[in-house]
């Protein structure tokens, strides 16, 4: 079976087209034709094909829609999938998958300087179009695709121009990208093109025309000059430089050996992580696994489209089995409506590397990916063979103990710019300096960023960066870890990248020159070659001495008026720890001390357990406090322990206290505070901040 939505939709099994009646259930074919493979839930389905009118008929017609579909084609294609309804076909039988996959085939050949592959692939790609795409269709998510796709097959025909321009094709593209210039007439790299093409046939009045009546143009509509390549191409064409009748048509990609770009993107796959569906690829089978934990927003499928994003992960890939996914509320997993605590993400991690089956792997993490990765790599040590940290920080805002964060005034100021903004190139001029001309890459960034969150979503997401702050977490990690920043990245200072390498025992800090924040930006190549040097000397072998749990510390405060039901109540208790996975460290008569890799699920047992003993007729007190433990033969120790036990002490009947540490890890969870006091712990050194559960 066979379906084509870049035209009129079409469906066909075995070369014949299947009958489809009717606007709206080729409309539902279409939305589900997008999402190909997952569940599409059923008010999402409503609000795409009727938008602000909805009848109120709108499920009742949806579910006739689907029982006509599934008719025409064929049993255990269209299933029922909570919350809605799913397409269950293989991804290369529609034509927008395989043109996407010819697309960035055509793009890496391209940037690897093999112009006659790239040529070959993106004509075959622009091959698979037969008209404007879902042209047949006039429901509200039809619009926001079609002009997606459309941006798409434009850019793919840019670059297949740009191929036949370096094979000396020049005079047969003129007549082409005079054709795109007369549809786009304010898009910049056909213009380019034009110009060259026709100086190198002989026509140079005619490119100079051409940059001149551009220029004339953006003056007139924009009040804006043309960008600093265009100027410069003009400014050679007038010198007669001999080096543009062999130069690349448009700004040229830095050539790669063509071995570097093999990689393609990987089929998505889900797995779930309590009870969310987290979307993961893998690529490349190297000897070490790298899961690349990414920053502000991702798209796992969009990341692919641009070339300097596919390069990146092709690099990855050569040395390693690269694991992607995107982060709940993210991309192509299922949103929520509010951005996950660290502790969520971390489960969604594990629940990847295991579906990966990926025991051990080196983590990459990016930007916001950094203090997940920092928490993983703390938690589970012996799941993680190095650690690396690009462009990231244990706290991003500036307050009177971190004045080296951005300023409130700064972070407020790009918040409002965020929900004033969403939807087009924001913010590129911080996040990628050196792209900010760039068109098509500005187009693609819109495009990520539109499709990888919504404006609430990325609202939600700023304010939990804003709170968070894991520099207590550094002292935990003991595995091999590097952290490479840019020297002049206007988005994370460079200091927080040098707070993360000397707040980490035997960390590598490695600075290198430039502005971009963005990891594909600027000169990926040396960023690459530390990654690779560091991943791959590792010994794999190493066990973890210490990691970072969350100990709880539980005294019944009536245990002698009530020792039978003590006793009675110990069976109880080892449910409640089974249940949130957490284990005995030491337990006694009346007491308890329990450890939790989260400090979330350790908050959630005490008060599970405090609401179940009040049935007995019983009260507790209960402390937590998550740091550093020693494995002593398989046995929890330290300091941090000791901690757990001296905050439980202070607590008062009915009451789950927590240490600071607990309640910084727990930000953009549903949890509360209270302040309650600021104590010195018997034993332990310094001031502590404890703070009470709000229920």
């Amino acid at each position: 079976m066979e379906f084509r939505i870049l035209g009129s939709i079409e469906a066909r099994v075995d070369g014949a087209p299947v009958a489809l009646r009717g606007t709206k259930p080729r409309a539902l074919l279409a939305r589900l034709l997008i999402d190909a493979g997952r569940a599409v839930p059923m008010d999402r389905i409503v609000d795409d094909l009727w938008g602000e009118r909805v009848p109120e008929s709108a499920v009742k017609m949806v579910q006739i829609h689907v029982s006509a579909l599934r008719k025409v084609l064929g049993p255990g294609v269209l299933t029922t999938r909570p919350p809605g309804y799913a397409l269950e076909v293989a991804p290369e039988s529609i034509d927008a998958i395989r043109f996407a996959r010819l697309r960035v085939e055509g793009s890496a050949a391209l940037a690897a300087g093999d112009p006659r592959t790239a040529s070959v692939r993106l004509s075959e790609a622009l091959a698979l179009w037969h008209g404007h795409a879902l042209a047949d269709l006039g429901e509200p998510f039809a619009a926001v695709e079609r002009a997606s796709l459309e941006g798409l097959r434009l850019a793919a025909l840019e670059e297949r121009i740009e191929a036949d321009l370096q094979l000396g094709r020049d005079a047969d593209a003129i007549g082409e990208l005079e054709a795109m210039i007369a549809d786009h007439p304010l898009r910049e790299r056909p213009r380019g093109m034009l110009m060259l093409a026709l100086y190198r046939t002989g026509r140079q009045a005619e490119a100079l025309s051409a940059y001149l009546g551009f220029r004339a143009r953006l003056n007139e509509e924009l009040g804006i000059e043309p960008t600093l390549a265009l100027r410069d191409l003009q400014t050679r064409i007038l010198r007669q430089d001999p080096e543009l009748l062999q130069a690349p048509a448009a700004t040229p990609r830095s050539p790669r050996a063509p071995g570097e770009l093999q990689a393609r993107p990987g089929a998505v796959r889900y797995t779930q992580s309590g009870g969310v569906n987290i979307a993961y690829q893998v690529v490349g089978d190297g000897n070490v696994d790298v899961v690349f934990v990414p920053g502000f927003v991702s798209h796992q499928e969009v990341l692919w489209e641009e070339p300097a994003t596919a390069r990146f992960f092709a690099r990855l890939a050569s040395f390693g089995r690269l694991i992607l996914h995107d982060k709940r509320e993210q991309g192509l997993s299922d949103r929520l409506g509010r951005p996950p605590a660290l502790e969520e993400s971390m489960e969604d991690l594990v629940a990847v590397m295991d579906a990966a089956g990926s025991r051990r792997a080196a983590l990459v993490g990016i930007s916001e990916g950094g203090p997940l990765s920092l928490l993983f790599a703390a938690t589970h040590p012996e799941r993680v063979s190095a650690l690396v940290g690009y462009g990231s920080y244990a706290k991003l805002m500036a307050t009177p103990d971190h004045p080296i964060g951005l300023s409130p005034d700064f972070v407020a100021g790009w918040r409002e710019e965020i929900m004033r903004t969403w939807g087009g190139a924001l913010s590129l001029d911080v996040f990628a300096p050196s792209l900010v001309e760039d068109l098509l890459f500005r187009a693609w960034w819109s495009r990520l960023l539109r499709t990888g969150t919504s404006p609430r979503g990325a609202e939600g997401l700023f304010d939990l960066v804003a709170q968070m702050d894991v520099r207590q977490l550094l002292p935990a990690i003991t595995v091999p870890t590097l952290i490479v920043h840019r020297a002049d990245d206007i988005l994370v200072p460079v200091a927080c990248g040098r707070e993360l390498a000397l707040g980490i025992r035997g960390a590598e800090y490695v600075e290198l020159p430039g502005h971009d924040h963005l990891w594909m930006a600027g000169d990926q190549e040396a960023l690459l070659d530390q990654v690779e040097r560091f991943v791959t000397r590792r010994d794999a072998h190493l066990k973890p001495e210490r990691l970072l749990q969350t100990v709880l510390s539980i005294d019944v405060v009536n245990p002698v008026r009530a020792a039978d039901s003590v006793s009675g109540y110990a069976g109880r208790l080892d449910e409640h720890l089974r249940r949130h996975r957490g284990r005995r460290v030491i337990a006694g008569e009346s007491d308890l001390l329990a450890a939790f890799d989260g400090p979330a699920r350790g908050i959630e047992c005490a008060r599970a357990i405090r609401d179940d003993l009040r049935a007995f007729g019983l009260e507790l007190r209960a402390g937590l406090h998550a740091g550093e433990c020693e494995l002593l033969q398989g046995e929890l120790g330290g300091l941090a322990v000791l901690i757990g036990a001296r905050v439980g002490e202070l607590a008062a009947p009915g009451e789950v206290l927590v240490s600071s540490t607990v309640k910084e890890l727990v930000v953009g969870s549903s949890l509360r505070f209270t302040k309650r006091s600021t104590e010195r712990l018997d034993g332990v050194p310094g001031v502590w901040r404890l703070y009470a559960l709000a229920d």
